[in-house]
């Protein structure tokens, strides 16, 4: 189960949920909707990488190798970089 993050401008804070069981999914889904997230969900880091080099995510939750999980976190710190930069923002 894979979701496309929104493009539209938003308020609501993105979440991007990496879990590979599709009955943990819904569960993230269903809660983190309830409390007013907009939530992504996929099932491996290399998605997750995927989907995070195309859209900004503000929060994320994921399981996968070691490895997998550093270069996700570098390609997330890179996008709030550049994001920080088209605003204007320096760090």
């Amino acid at each position: 189960m894979t979701n496309q993050i929104s493009k539209q401008k938003n308020t609501k804070k993105i979440v991007l949920v990496v879990e590979d069981d599709t009955n943990v999914q819904k569960i993230y889904k269903s809660l983190l909707t309830q409390e007013g997230y907009e939530v992504s969900i996929t099932d491996t880091v290399d998605k997750a990488c995927d989907l995070l080099s195309k859209n900004m995510v503000d929060l994320y939750n994921l399981k996968g190798r070691e490895e997998e999980i550093i270069i996700f976190k570098k390609i997330n710190e890179i996008n709030k970089k550049i994001q920080d930069i088209k605003n204007g923002r320096k760090n």
